[in-house]
């Protein structure tokens, strides 16, 4: 009788092997899949930021393809997606977004190579050269910009603002990869903490209470300020008890057996054919779970995986 870390093992296989038939080809240069949501691929930068710290290949190349390159319209920024990026976003006012952000972080918290060192020195490029123009200079001074926002930004869009908060989180990851700080990381240091326990406490269910939970995730990988980061998923943990994650986190970033067991009923009800959603991120974890995309159980049970160390 197989023991339920080996049925897992297999089920979690299984469930991969039919969810990445719905990943998405990108052609530039050179040809990427990446998993995505089948309705849409406008939060895969997270979910793909997700799934890079289990070591889900396709999905660190979802999100290294969602930055843009030298000669493009916006070298340096990222997207939500790389089919995001090939078409400029494809009409959509909302290029990028805070959330968007921690798949970024993510995947900067969970590889140190000379690719993730240059993908970050160019985000942080073109976040330096982000800050809205407020006042022009007049045509007889030359024209240009004579005042220009304090605020920076992560993309043209007014979701993507960079908070104190996200400055803190930044300050983090720059530190454990032994990246120069830039001056507004510094300025912001320890600026993410109060915040997430707030928003895990008082935001509604759902995704606003999962990205608080996802950044604490983000400062266990980095071993950064963890006795915050286990107190917010502890608080969303008891608000949401069957959500795996939160009390994946709210553990420490550690496994336990009835965490497996938990995940296993899950796989026992998930749907014969993916949806799109992430379970995860879901005000309800049980109603919600016919709406899996697959991908969101492959996370999971790989993180129980890892914990025990079986790929």
């Amino acid at each position: 009788m197989l023991d339920p870390l080996n049925v897992l093992s297999l089920k979690i296989k299984e469930i991969q092997k039919t969810a990445v038939k719905q990943s998405t080809k990108f052609h530039t240069g050179e040809t990427v899949s990446y998993p995505v949501l089948t309705d849409t691929d406008g939060d895969a930068c997270l979910f793909n930021g997700l799934l890079s710290t289990v070591g889900i290949t396709s999905a660190r190349d979802g999100v290294i393809w969602s930055q843009a390159g030298q000669g493009e319209l916006r070298p340096g920024m990222f997207y939500r997606s790389p089919a995001r990026r090939l078409t400029d976003n494809a009409g959509h006012p909302a290029f990028f977004s805070r959330d968007m952000s921690l798949g970024v972080l993510a995947l900067y918290s969970s590889y140190k190579d000379s690719y993730i060192t240059d993908s970050a020195y160019r985000w942080l490029e073109y976040i330096k050269g982000s800050r809205p123009c407020i006042k022009k200079k007049p045509k007889w001074m030359g024209g240009g910009c004579l005042v220009r926002s304090p605020l920076y930004y992560f993309a043209p869009d007014e979701r993507s603002q960079i908070t104190p908060a996200m400055w803190g989180l930044m300050k983090r990851v720059w530190d454990y990869q032994g990246w120069a700080l830039f001056s507004e990381m510094k300025k912001y240091t320890g600026m993410d903490g109060d915040i997430d326990k707030i928003e895990a406490q008082n935001n509604p269910l759902g995704y606003q209470v999962h990205l608080p939970v996802v950044a604490s995730y983000i400062k266990l990988l980095i071993d950064q300020s963890k006795a915050l980061a286990i107190d917010v998923a502890k608080i969303a943990a008891k608000r949401q008890p069957d959500n795996i994650f939160y009390q994946y986190v709210a553990n420490g970033n550690k496994a336990e057996l009835w965490m497996i067991d938990q995940l296993l009923a899950k796989i026992q009800q998930a749907p014969k054919s993916w949806g799109h959603g992430w379970l995860w991120s879901s005000s309800n974890v049980q109603t919600e779970l016919q709406y899996s995309c697959g991908w969101d159980l492959v996370f999971m049970g790989k993180l129980l995986l890892n914990y025990y160390g079986i790929k």
